[in-house]
């Protein structure tokens, strides 16, 4: 003889337990997973931040330098259309005290 108690399969109070667990678990990892999300993005954009700062460092100071050689080409240049124009050597000499106090 069988008792009435002894079914198979699970009652209501153990589902709803068992999914209440699952959901409490599911919002535990969800969230860390976010969290890895934003900080891996924000790690990107610092990496980006330092790859910008790296590349600004090595180019500026060589920007620079070819800003004052364009510069200096450009008024000795001048200097000798001058030379021409008023048939004199002087600006050349102005032109050579100006560049040693660089």
């Amino acid at each position: 003889m069988k008792l009435a108690n002894s079914q198979r399969g699970f009652t209501l109070i153990e589902m709803t337990v068992s999914l209440g667990l699952f959901t409490i678990i599911m919002f535990i990892a969800t969230s860390a997973f976010l969290s890895i999300v934003n900080t891996d993005r924000k790690a990107r954009s610092v990496g980006q931040e330092v790859r910008h700062y790296c590349l600004l460092t090595t180019v500026l100071p060589e920007l620079i330098v070819f800003y004052f050689l364009l510069t200096k080409m450009a008024i000795e240049q001048n200097m000798k259309n001058l030379e021409l124009v008023l048939g004199v050597m002087e600006p050349q000499l102005h032109l050579q005290k100006l560049l040693s106090q660089v």
